[in-house]
């Protein structure tokens, strides 16, 4: 096996070998105009074998690994890769084929905090769940209300007035729920292929009034992206989306691993 930085000419192959998980491979292919582009913010590394069939691909987006592994990917050598950066701190996606882990590869950095959830898929496209009328996509008018909002919500889920107004312009799916004016709960795509789509970013502020506000907000954006013949896929680490998910009709794809790590 060996290691190379990977270029526009190996989009086919990766873009080959990431379809054949697509659910856990989303932020890989969505990135992939990158490889056209001169910049450092994101970088493409594959493993290929003797006889040059990639075997693994390895993604850095500033301070987040991705990994598309298969049987045959020598973590080793991908642990390699992320220990040459020399980053004081980074993220992993940690979500490798028959149960391994490239964190134990990682020699010199310590785990700092373990996100583990689980990867959902809603189950049929004729989704039926009645909308609620207080919710919409939101649009450029709706960043300072998106703002005050945020200002609301714990530190894990804030998010700056650039990074809204970006996910609007980009085309990204912002769908709110107001009440009484005000925005109570939010959900947006993350990434989007012409025939899948991952949702995040699902928060409501209203504590009794949670699990009704989530329901609503993600009714609203399923049926925006089964009306584009697109299957949603959501990461859920929550009990009430969990279970809000779960009436919804998703189904349970696998687990999901997010893994901070900081030097020793």
């Amino acid at each position: 096996m060996h290691v190379k930085i990977l270029s526009e000419k190996e989009r086919g192959q990766i873009e080959t070998l990431c379809k054949k998980n697509p659910g856990y491979n989303f932020f890989i292919i969505t990135s992939l105009n990158y490889l056209s582009r001169e910049q450092e913010m994101v970088k493409y590394w594959g493993q290929f074998d003797g006889s040059g069939n990639l075997e693994g691909v390895l993604m850095r987006y500033n301070q987040l690994w991705y990994i598309c592994d298969t049987p045959k990917t020598d973590l080793a050598l991908f642990g390699e890769v992320v220990i040459a950066q020399n980053q004081r701190t980074f993220i992993v996606n940690d979500n490798l084929l028959c149960d391994r882990s490239l964190i134990p590869y990682l020699k010199g950095y310590k785990t700092k905090m373990d996100l583990r959830g689980q990867l959902v898929q809603l189950d049929n496209n004729q989704f039926e769940h009645e909308l609620n009328s207080n919710v919409r996509m939101a649009d450029l008018n709706d960043v300072e209300k998106l703002i005050e909002f945020y200002q609301k919500s714990p530190q894990d889920v804030r998010r700056g007035a650039d990074s809204i107004k970006r996910s609007i312009t980009d085309g990204r799916r912002t769908f709110i729920l107001e009440v009484e004016n005000e925005i109570v709960a939010c959900a947006l795509t993350t990434a989007e292929l012409h025939d899948k789509v991952m949702i995040g970013g699902i928060h409501a502020l209203n504590q009794s009034k949670n699990k009704e506000y989530i329901q609503s907000v993600l009714t609203g954006i399923i049926h925006s992206v089964v009306r584009d013949d697109k299957i949603p896929y959501i990461v859920v680490r929550d009990r009430i989306i969990h279970t809000v998910c779960s009436e919804l009709g998703f189904k349970e794809m696998g687990k999901w691993r997010m893994v901070h790590m900081e030097t020793i």
